[in-house]
């Protein structure tokens, strides 16, 4: 089993729903599209102190891998050799 580090493209709320603990990865997963890696059903709560225009709890999130990262982890999900799971977020 390989561990991967990547950041995530987040928006301000996100980041400080993150920040409180309001985060939960026990469904996410990673997907390949378009040369990109995707993180699916990540649930992050609203932040109750952001304005109306807050970010949707579980919308897909792009994951910031180097490029060489990017083709190798999508040829092996792919081929089903990872299943793209998601442990932790810091």
């Amino acid at each position: 089993m390989e561990t991967i580090e990547a950041g995530i493209v987040l928006t301000g709320s996100e980041i400080k729903s993150i920040r409180t603990g309001e985060v939960s990865m026990s469904d996410a997963y990673v997907r390949p599209e378009r040369g990109e890696l995707w993180l699916y059903n990540a649930y992050i709560a609203r932040y109750n102190a952001a304005s109306y225009l807050g970010h949707e709890p579980t919308r897909n999130r792009k994951l910031l891998l180097h490029r060489k990262q990017i083709r190798e982890l999508a040829s092996q999900i792919k081929r089903r050799l990872y299943t793209g799971t998601v442990t932790t977020v810091y």
